[in-house]
């Protein structure tokens, strides 16, 4: 695949961060204060975002394919430590949803 057959979202051109520098959004690649301050810039960005819910939850449908170490940058107004938290509690949320599903039916 090449960019050319890259499908972007529609929504993609909406977002608030569009057109904006990418330091903002993966401030873990600086150090120290400054990574502190894009990070504070890029989270105030996405506070105006028309679409981070859409932007997030695009973010959240690739967690659980990403190696760790492809954590980096914020989506959807989170960092890759808080969506991989995220993610895992909706995964383990959707888990004792199954097993209340599945005892509730008489099939402990």
């Amino acid at each position: 695949m090449n960019l050319d057959e890259l499908q972007v979202p529609a929504w993609h051109y909406e977002a608030a961060c569009n057109g904006h520098d990418s330091s903002f959004w993966f401030a873990d690649r600086a150090s120290g204060g400054e990574a502190q301050a894009l990070l504070n810039e890029g989270r105030r960005i996405c506070l105006t975002c028309p679409v981070l819910r859409e932007c997030l939850e695009a973010a959240m449908a690739a967690e659980g394919c990403l190696p760790h170490n492809m954590r980096a940058g914020i989506w959807g107004g989170l960092s890759g430590a808080e969506r991989w938290a995220l993610y895992r509690r909706r995964v383990n949320a959707e888990r004792a949803a199954r097993e209340a599903e599945k005892a509730a039916a008489g099939g402990a």
